[in-house]
């Protein structure tokens, strides 16, 4: 998160819509996101998955709750 408060406002506009977006179709149960999930996929979340390495197929916590943001984030 903290790249994203640092980045332009058009940047940062951009990943809020998205996030928002994406969260909200997971909620409906659409784990695609809708007409726009790929394009944000592609587009946004493209970069935190590279972050994280390319394939990551299970991610787990040893002792501690996640924050609701990592949850979102890691089902992207």
């Amino acid at each position: 998160m903290a790249q994203v408060r640092s980045s332009s406002p058009l940047t940062r506009a951009l990943f809020e819509r998205a996030y928002a977006h994406k969260k909200a179709c997971m909620l409906q149960g659409d784990p695609v996101g809708g007409r726009w999930g790929r394009f944000y996929d592609a587009l946004v979340f493209s970069k935190i998955k590279a972050r994280l390495g390319g394939e990551v197929k299970t991610m787990t916590s040893g002792a501690c709750v996640w924050s609701c943001w990592t949850e979102h984030i890691s089902l992207t």
